[in-house]
């Protein structure tokens, strides 16, 4: 019998980055290294790199939150860090971005005042308002800032669609599955996706540890755009809920003030996440919204 040899696997080449690239992911690195060991850590893809720079960056990191912080730069006063530079070598992305020296309004929250929290809920509401009042591409399109994929931790580690209309989206959310399949276990989860909405743009994370406050409870920063973009009109507010931590009350409220009352329809994703098996995890969902302890 004739001896066949194995062929060798077949493999992607890697791509050539340009020397002057390689030079500044190399650069990076070292700030890295240095910001970490200087001013401490800041989170798994996050570094401090000076006194008024912080990066973003890795492979989890992706275009839509540039994309979405250019966006709102441009189209209102609502205050975010103020961009340097994005840029990406191979499959990793690199925001550098202004570092704003303050403290989450989680971390804050029990030492302001009944009057200060008023205050932050009321700016919060304004800034939403000015995100939902953005003139959507479409007005029922599922996508990025910009028109691509969709990057969002409730749907997965990876990105998704585009979507042309809100029901193919809400297909995507069942897995496919026929909306009839729910009728009798499962009647809120039909109830919302017969319904009918618009799409408004939304910052996806929207919770007290993504805003930065001064001591008083000004805002001087709303943080983590990347699952910001285009969505059904109700996922603010569902998407707010969906931390493995309390939420204030006031919080609660304030977003309702600013986007309607979507209970509902957090009650139906919250259905929707039992019954499918989809790629988070299944203690994302926090309880209903608490009161300070």
């Amino acid at each position: 019998m004739e001896m066949v040899k194995a062929k060798k696997p077949m493999c992607q080449p890697k791509e050539k980055v340009p020397w002057r690239l390689q030079l500044r992911w190399w650069i990076l690195r070292q700030q890295a290294w240095f910001g970490q060991t200087y001013y401490g850590y800041y989170g798994p893809r996050t570094v401090r790199t000076g006194p008024n720079t912080i990066v973003k960056f890795g492979t989890s990191v992706g275009q839509e939150e540039l994309e979405a912080m250019r966006f709102v730069s441009e189209n209102t006063t609502i205050p975010i860090p103020r961009v340097f530079a994005g840029w990406s070598i191979r499959k990793a992305v690199v925001i550098e971005m202004e570092f704003v020296d303050g403290t989450s309004a989680w971390s804050q929250w029990s030492h302001l005042t009944p009057p200060e929290r008023d205050a932050l809920c009321s700016e919060l509401v304004g800034y939403v308002h000015q995100l939902r009042g953005l003139i959507p591409p479409s007005q029922t399109q599922v996508t990025s800032a910009r028109g691509g994929p969709v990057r969002d931790h409730r749907l997965g580690v990876y990105p998704c669609g585009p979507f042309d209309n809100i029901d193919a989206f809400h297909t995507f959310l069942r897995e496919g599955n026929e909306l009839s399949s729910y009728k009798e276990h499962n009647p809120e989860v039909v109830e919302l996706h017969e319904g009918t909405f618009l799409s408004k743009f939304t910052h996806g994370d929207l919770h007290p540890r993504n805003v930065i406050i001064d001591k008083h409870g000004k805002i001087l920063s709303i943080i983590d755009w990347d699952c910001a973009g285009w969505r059904p009109e109700y996922w603010e507010y569902t998407k707010s809920q969906f931390v493995p931590f309390g939420i204030p009350e006031e919080w609660t409220q304030a977003l309702k003030r600013a986007t309607g009352d979507y209970e509902l329809h957090h009650r139906a994703e919250r259905r929707l996440w039992v019954c499918n098996e989809f790629p988070s995890s299944g203690k994302t969902f926090c309880d209903p919204p608490i009161a300070e302890q």
